[in-house]
């Protein structure tokens, strides 16, 4: 799967191929039916490049010329004329053995591919490719290890590969001999669009393939690259089994899917999903600015933030070491994948609690987050609000807004008064938030 370069082997279609050469193919001479090369003759022109006609109209040849500038001619006096060989482009099996001999692709090829699976939602998401071969096939077709699909976290449904590859040009140039002299290269001018996008290719591939030896070939990117992001929603699924452990099973009676609750019940759960990818997507590419900036809030001696350590939005690890990219990636996989299994709903992660998530994951809580977002209390306020924005809901005298705020407003009395909180085991007057500070440091929940 991983050639000893770093990169991943792949197969290209000939047309993606071709359009790596920006259309030009390279050409070969055309033979007649006793295989011989077929020459013709190079006519004169003029300034505008204009063909040159004698008096009667035929075409005037161009003859060649001594060192001295003067016409040369045969034996018998006749003149010698310059000539070209006939030229066509070359069949898919002379491409293919054109591009071996020069090292573009087959066993001696580096690596002159990024590829890079839509959503990109971590490093193992971008891999460096290079072409061992080329098939016969129409359109952008590309053949990849199987071990990509499992590594990019790819399930053949929305997900997309797009590719990125150097700009290569054929030079040709033809000789006094008439026989043309062709080469490939990447090498392009400052002036130039092709040096610039080639540039910034060649910068990735530097990057995926960093090695911190070139002696011990140790790469300081393996470990990312080759890690599949499907990883990381274990994370997740984790949480989900130590939260229910101890709770009841769930018995499905006959027909239940049918039934108007678990209808509604599995829409909700889908709408979630496809609204939910945008938030965690966008927290995805913010988190590495505020990484690269060292993005932090204002320092309050008093505040609980300050007292949990949540201050800062650069972190790289949360505080049980995990990845928080890796957390943001697995709640992305959470709502692309909601259809196969909208696990991520058990966890009370929806609109209600996206920010929320978003701001405790970023600042390193890491799974204390989803233990936060699933008590009781949590899930009866995410109810509320979402159930407040719902259409049977509206009232033609009120926001959405006013109307979920009242329904938190309702949540919060249920839970914090004298009258609401009989048979809860909660605490009304001084409650102690010195405790339940202490709890979520050391572990509890």
């Amino acid at each position: 799967m991983i050639n000893e370069e770093g990169s991943m082997d792949c197969v290209l279609s000939a047309d993606f191929f071709k359009k790596m050469l920006g259309g030009d193919i390279p050409l070969v001479p055309i033979k007649d039916k006793n295989r011989n090369v077929i020459w013709d003759l190079i006519p004169e022109t003029d300034s505008r490049g204009n063909i040159k006609k004698d008096e009667a109209g035929k075409t005037i040849y161009s003859v060649k010329k001594d060192k001295d500038g003067k016409p040369m001619t045969d034996k018998n006096g006749n003149p010698i004329y310059r000539r070209k060989m006939r030229m066509r482009e070359m069949t898919f099996d002379e491409l293919r053995n054109w591009l071996i001999k020069r090292g573009i692709i087959g066993p001696n090829a580096k690596a002159n591919i990024i590829g890079y699976r839509i959503p990109t939602q971590a490093q193992s998401s971008i891999h460096a490719l290079r072409c061992v071969d080329i098939v016969p096939a129409v359109n952008d077709t590309v053949i990849l290890p199987a071990e990509f699909t499992k590594i990019t976290g790819s399930d053949f449904d929305i997900d997309k590969l797009f590719l990125s590859s150097l700009r290569y040009k054929v030079n040709r140039e033809q000789g006094e001999d008439g026989k043309y002299h062709q080469t490939i290269t990447s090498e392009f001018k400052e002036t130039e669009d092709a040096y610039y996008q080639n540039k910034i290719i060649k910068d990735y591939i530097t990057l995926l393939l960093d090695w911190k030896s070139n002696d011990e070939k140790i790469s300081r990117t393996t470990n990312i690259l080759h890690r599949s992001i499907d990883n990381d929603t274990e994370l997740l699924k984790k949480i989900i089994e130590d939260i229910e452990a101890g709770m009841p099973d769930v018995e499905e009676t006959p027909y239940s899917f049918y039934t108007l609750s678990t209808q509604t019940a599995s829409k909700d759960d889908y709408i979630t999903g496809k609204i939910g990818i945008g938030p965690f997507a966008l927290n995805n590419n913010n988190h590495i600015l505020t990484m690269l900036y060292h993005v932090k809030f204002k320092h309050i001696e008093s505040s609980i933030m300050n007292e949990l350590g949540l201050e800062r939005l650069d972190g790289r690890v949360d505080k049980n070491g995990e990845s928080i990219m890796s957390w943001i990636s697995a709640l992305i996989n959470a709502h692309v994948d909601i259809a196969k299994d909208p696990y991520i709903s058990r966890l009370n992660v929806n609109p209600f609690t996206y920010n929320l998530v978003n701001l405790l994951v970023r600042t390193g809580l890491g799974d204390k987050t989803f233990y936060f977002t699933s008590q009781p209390i949590m899930r009866e306020l995410a109810t509320a609000y979402v159930n407040a924005a719902s259409m049977y809901m509206a009232d033609p005298y009120s926001s959405v807004y006013k109307l979920q705020e009242q329904a938190i407003e309702d949540v919060e009395k249920a839970w914090f008064t004298a009258e609401g909180a009989k048979g809860k085991d909660i605490k009304i007057a001084g409650y102690p938030v010195e405790a339940a500070i202490k709890a979520i440091k050391e572990g509890g929940t």
